[in-house]
């Protein structure tokens, strides 16, 4: 099986183009020398070929024999030949893209930080001299910081301080503090950073964390004359202390957001995005757990980092973010704003589908809340990539039918709890999982109330206020006080 060989899931993932670079490395002398040149050429033409066919529908059926025909043309076929060029094939292929990483544009200062340690051991001092004043000066020009540029400060610093040490020992005496404070600055970035990846795993899927890493966070210290003097570290500080923190609370929230602003300026966009986005979803899940004194905050978040461009990355919104701008929007019933934003994302929603079906999901989750029923049950679409967008489009059909009192409603409710009892709990998490089913519980003893009875109504109230996990929570409140009142 194709599965079985190494080089092919590698192979698989390259794009277009670097499949023609990856052919250009091979020709190439100078980046590939081997015995095997014109073997791996030709293994790589059938590979190429198989890899066209997918994109016409055909399955990537990789044999062995038509590769060893292809490569050795009548000759008897020999299994360990084959693996062999398939060997040293696949060997290439990982230079190649480790040879991509290394001279992406991202890594140029790492590239000319090599680059001195080569002048400096060919002890070439003028042009040493002339390239650690032009990268002092780049780095100069970055105004904003980002752990990576943390990273390449240090060790700049190092290789400076290594030549100093080598060519001009009093120069590298004064040069220390700063080499040792480049070195604290880019180390705490890469400690706070996993800390609070760490924390925000534990935060989200509220996964209890072991006693000695409890302890190990609780006691962590940081000097504060380094985190007060990098505007990032003192960012990452704040989140650090928010995320140890078992509650939090909206005053909490809105420090940290017009801290974020106050700071914009100085620190990488990418990160600031991160953290908005981590201060949205901490907002998120307190409304989940019936915290709804979050929801206005949330929408005020969601508002004000779209209107600064914080909820696109190149000029497009994940899908996910779109979601959830439009579930915030119209619990808030900010209806007239939600529908704008809505109709201003057609095409720019990230990895949608030819059908536009995420665009189409949030336009007929507006319909639902805004009591068009008819509008949103032709709207949303029957199948979608993910399975959270899928569960919730099964949601929204599920409140269309009750809304109608359609007599489809009984069997849509049958086949949204089959559909939970066959999720595999590795596409969703427990959480989601759970809103999901007690929105579906809940709904159905709605849907059975017996009328007039005012008392079973009221013990659904107080089942949904129970629920730390659960969807369409202000849909069904409302929905079972109807329930009280026609009953009364």
């Amino acid at each position: 099986m194709a599965s079985n060989i190494k080089i092919i899931d590698l192979f698989l993932v390259l794009t277009n183009d670097e499949v023609i670079d990856f052919q250009n490395f091979i020709q190439s002398s100078f980046f590939h020398k081997s015995a095997m040149q014109e073997e791996l050429k030709a293994l790589l033409g059938y590979l190429i070929e198989l890899k066209q066919g997918t994109a016409k529908g055909k399955e990537f059926a990789f044999d062995r024999e038509n590769a060893f025909k292809r490569v050795y043309p009548n000759q008897v076929f020999v299994e360990k030949k084959i693996e062999k060029a398939l060997s040293a094939l696949h060997l290439s292929l990982k230079n190649f893209t480790a040879f991509n990483i290394y001279n992406h544009k991202d890594h140029q200062i790492d590239r000319q930080i090599k680059q001195l340690t080569f002048l400096r051991d060919r002890q070439l001092h003028n042009r040493y001299k002339n390239l650690s004043e032009s990268i002092v000066d780049e780095l100069n020009a970055v105004e904003r910081e980002g752990i990576q540029s943390l990273k390449i400060n240090f060790e700049l610093n190092y290789e400076l301080y290594i030549y100093e040490s080598q060519y001009n020992i009093k120069s590298a005496h004064l040069m220390f503090q700063s080499v040792a404070e480049s070195l604290e600055a880019s180390y705490l970035a890469h400690k706070i950073e996993l800390l609070n990846q760490y924390l925000t795993v534990s935060y989200f899927s509220s996964v209890p964390i072991p006693e000695e890493i409890e302890q190990m966070i609780q006691n962590s210290t940081f000097p504060e004359k380094i985190i007060e003097k990098h505007p990032l570290l003192f960012l990452m500080y704040k989140v650090f202390l928010l995320l140890k923190e078992k509650e939090v609370t909206i005053n909490d929230i809105s420090y940290l957001n017009n801290l974020f602003f106050g700071l914009e300026t100085k620190i990488e966009t990418v990160k600031i995005q991160q953290f908005l986005t981590l201060l949205r979803n901490v907002c998120l899940l307190a409304s989940l757990k019936k915290r709804q004194e979050f929801l206005p905050l949330l929408f005020v978040l969601f508002k004000e980092h779209y209107e600064k461009g914080y909820l696109h990355y190149d000029g497009f919104i994940t899908a996910s973010a779109f979601t959830s701008v439009i579930n915030t929007a119209l619990v808030n019933k900010e209806y007239d704003w939600c529908e704008t934003f809505i109709r201003q994302q057609k095409g720019k929603i990230l990895n949608d589908t030819p059908n536009d079906d995420f665009y189409h999901l949030g336009l007929a989750n507006f319909y639902t809340f805004t009591n068009q029923f008819e509008e949103a049950l032709s709207t949303v679409p029957a199948s979608l990539p993910t399975t959270d967008a899928l569960l919730m489009a099964k949601r929204i059909e599920l409140k269309c039918y009750y809304e109608t009192k359609s007599s489809l409603l009984d069997s849509k409710i049958d086949a949204f709890r089959m559909y939970l009892s066959r999720i595999s709990k590795n596409l969703v998490s427990e959480q989601l999982h759970q809103s999901n089913s007690n929105f579906l519980n809940i709904l159905n003893q709605i849907h059975s109330s017996i009328p007039g009875d005012k008392k079973r109504n009221l013990k659904i109230l107080d089942r949904i206020e129970e629920k730390a996990y659960l969807f369409e929570r202000e849909w069904l409140i409302e929905k079972t006080q109807i329930c009280i009142l026609s009953n009364s």
